[in-house]
């Protein structure tokens, strides 16, 4: 699990603003891991990037 995802409460605790930034954070970040899953099921060589598992 990246920092981001972690950091969820620090936002949670904050005023409206900070909850809705949080929010469209963290939509923007699960658009962004959709959008890598689309990548390596269409290009499988992607998956091995030569990093350790969960970094």
């Amino acid at each position: 699990m990246s920092r981001i995802e972690t950091t969820r409460g620090n936002t949670d605790r904050g005023g409206p603003e900070d909850q809705e930034l949080g929010t469209r954070l963290r939509g923007q970040l699960a658009e962004a891991h959709q959008l890598v899953a689309r990548l390596t099921a269409r290009y499988p060589e992607l998956r091995d990037t030569g990093r350790p598992a969960g970094q």
